[in-house]
């Protein structure tokens, strides 16, 4: 039997198979170039990914199937592309100058960056469990090697955890979709959606889904499936880093709330119920005593990454607000990690000692470092407070008042460690004679982030009606 381009749907496909094609010709051209012209390869990549990102712009409208139904182009796709695209032009622009003071070879660096984002771009628009774990370890693989693209013995080791414990999430993920698999013959999750509510909750059944969850758990870094986080944040290159905060983690997100969308039973609800409270708390107390930048940032995530599966039992309107805090999250956690990125000294990252007096030399750096934790926190009026809002808005109306209750109180225990950030930089003596100058590109980035993270608060509700409507796709 032939199959067309029609017959598999490649121009819905387009914008991952570009960047994947892209992501070769850097790579390739990277051999070619002579020393003095290695950054090119940098270059190269700006240009090409700025090109897919306005070729997203004019297929916004596309609705289509590919690779017969197994990938869908709607409007919650789009909508999750758009977000990382953006996240991958950020963490290319912010260690554009790293990589070109040659700590690794650019090519390879590039090339991993461009195919980990093809990966995500799969996880969102996916219907099928088997694409599912297809596009997972192709942004997984492509982010171990990058932990490890320093070719450091630190990096050497935070590569190798992440590698040995991802390689367990996955093995559980794959076991897991056979056992659905057996039980409901059928991986796709529209399908499944149909027929679950039909279908006896056997204990196989059941299985496999604990299974499913646990496997997304770990890119999710949900507790107790989050021990990677601090030493992978810590040992990989800081744009590594900010990549897996806020790409990695965001792509998790999706996944595992497309299968909750197809879970009928109360047996997965107190689940992710005790799932939120557990990780909401181990992450918040656990960040308390951190005085590395890079692991106080990684215990962070693992909190909200707590914060939202309260969006998760909220129905509709949390699914909406999960889209929404996602978009919040990576803006200050990228602006965050970009900061530490042009002050720190060691392979891994800044401390808060650091800091100490970063407002006397450097006013700008310490007024958005100040913004993005507020963020993160969750003070009025920056994003981070309609994020949580939303979120916990949702939950409340779905009537789960008791876990917005803990969230909140986890929410406060977070702005000690938060408030030593801003108490350290404005408060504390300067404990170095001077900080480096950070690179022009990382300072435009640094200062769009942080406007971003201010207005995004004000303008929260054109997006969070974007994110609505794009929910409706997968309900």
């Amino acid at each position: 039997m032939n199959s067309t381009i029609a017959d598999i749907g490649l121009i819905g496909v387009a914008v991952p198979i570009l960047l994947v094609l892209v992501s070769v010709w850097v790579l390739f051209s990277s051999f070619f170039l002579p020393e003095s012209k290695k950054y090119w390869a940098g270059l190269m990549s700006l240009i090409g990914l700025a090109g897919i990102i306005f070729y997203n712009f004019l297929s916004m409208d596309l609705r289509m199937t590919s690779f017969y139904g197994a990938v869908t182009i709607n409007s919650f796709s789009q909508f999750l592309w758009i977000l990382f695209l953006f996240i991958a032009l950020i963490v290319m622009v912010i260690s554009y100058d790293y990589i070109k003071a040659g700590n690794v070879l650019q090519g390879e660096y590039y090339f991993l960056l461009f195919i980990a984002s093809a990966g995500l771009l799969f996880i969102v628009s996916t219907n099928d469990l088997m694409m599912l774990f297809i596009s997972l370890e192709m942004l997984s693989i492509s982010v171990y090697i990058l932990a490890g693209v320093r070719r450091s013995s630190t990096g050497a080791e935070a590569a190798f955890k992440y590698f040995l414990l991802g390689s367990f999430g996955a093995a559980m993920l794959i076991m897991g979709i056979a056992l659905i698999y057996g039980a409901t013959g059928s991986v796709n999750l529209k399908v499944m959606k149909i027929v679950m509510p039909n279908i006896i909750q056997t204990p196989f059944l059941i299985t496999g889904f604990l299974f499913v969850i646990a496997g997304f758990a770990f890119k999710v870094a949900l507790v107790p499936f989050h021990m990677w986080v601090p030493d992978v944040y810590e040992g990989s290159p800081t744009s590594v880093s900010a990549f897996m905060a806020a790409g990695v983690k965001a792509g998790g997100v999706i996944a595992l709330l497309r299968v909750f969308n197809v879970l009928p039973s109360e047996i997965y609800t107190d689940l992710f119920w005790w799932l939120s409270v557990i990780t909401m708390i181990a992450g918040n107390l656990m960040a308390l005593p951190q005085t590395n930048l890079k692991r106080l940032l990684a215990y962070s995530s693992v909190a909200h990454a707590g914060y939202i599966l309260v969006g998760f039992l909220g129905a509709d309107d949390g699914f909406s607000a999960v889209l929404f805090y996602l978009i919040v999250y990576s803006v200050a956690t990228l602006g965050a990690f970009a900061i530490i990125l042009g002050i720190e000294k060691t392979e891994k990252g800044a401390t808060i000692f650091d800091i100490a007096g970063l407002s006397k030399s450097q006013p700008v750096l310490a007024a958005s470092l100040s913004v993005f934790v507020l963020s993160l926190a969750g003070i009025p009026p920056m994003a981070g407070f309609f994020g949580k809002f939303y979120l916990f808005s949702s939950a409340i109306k779905a009537g789960f008042t008791g876990l917005v209750v803990i969230a909140v109180m986890m929410s406060a225990v977070s702005l000690y460690y938060y408030l030593r950030i801003v108490v350290a930089m404005y408060m504390e003596d300067e404990q170095s004679s001077a900080f480096p100058a950070t690179a022009s590109p990382l300072n435009i980035t640094i200062l769009v982030l942080m406007f971003a993270a201010v207005f995004l608060g004000f303008i929260s509700e054109p997006f969070l009606t974007m994110a609505k409507e794009a929910v409706k796709a997968i309900l």
